[in-house]
Parts: C-alpha cells; structure tokens; sequence
C-alpha cells in the first residue's frame, strides 16, 4: 500500500479509514463465465497515456495500443457468450476506433466530458465528439 499513488501523495489510501480489507481481485474471466447471461456488463477499456503516467509519477510505460486491444478482446472473445449484453467503452477515441475496427459483435461507446474542458486531460480530442472526429 504504501508505494502505490495514491499513498505517497496523500498518506493514505481512499476508503480503507484505518482498516485493510485484502482479497484477491476478481478478474473478468470469473465473472463472464459465473455470472447468469441475463447479466450484462459495460466494460471501460482503460489505456494509460504519457501525460496520465507522468502526472502519476509512474513509469511512462504501456504496451503497444494494437497488442493491447488484441489481448483484450482475446479474453472477452474468449470468455463471452453471445447470449450476454457486452458494452465497451472508453474516454480515448484511439482506443474506441480500434475497438471498432478490430471487432463487430460488442458495440462501442466513446465516453467524453460533453465538451466540458478537462481538468487533467491535456489531449482535447477527449473532450467530445467533435473534437474527436
């Protein structure tokens, strides 16, 4: 706990108020496979950007964007069940282009501030739509 960010900048991590609650974190596989089909999901593809790694004083490190929605789907194909409701969805239109390029079944959703000007985010094409296009 103590090397992760949120820690070194504040002290403290969010929500544990003194108390630490550990487990192993689900990973989606467990979930597509054991949750009924009559479940749906909406899935945020979330991609870390140079900009977001710096102001995170994390190594500006990412797998190549390509490999990472290959991998990705690789799982959600290999996972999914046609039956269940699936939306993906991101606030970077790189991710969402590919995502709808590379697949047809699961529809894809570009998340923006509705043109509000983001606070942290210093590429102006997530702002909206049309800044997007």
């Amino acid at each position: 706990m103590k090397y992760t960010v949120d820690f070194i900048r504040t002290g403290f991590k969010p929500n544990t108020r003194g108390d630490f609650i550990q487990d192993s974190f689900t990973i989606p596989e467990e979930l597509l496979e054991e949750l009924p089909d009559s479940i749906s999901f909406n899935i945020e593809i979330k991609y870390t950007r140079l900009h977001e790694a710096i102001d995170a004083g994390v190594a500006p490190v990412a797998i190549e964007i390509n490999t990472f929605i290959d991998k990705a789907l690789d799982k959600h194909f290999s996972c999914g069940n046609k039956k269940r409701t699936i939306i993906l969805f991101s606030f970077i239109p790189d991710i969402c282009k590919l995502l709808a390029i590379k697949q047809q079944m699961y529809p894809v959703v570009f998340t923006t501030n509705a043109g509000k000007p983001p606070v942290t985010d210093r590429e102006m094409k997530a702002a909206s739509i049309q800044s997007a296009v």
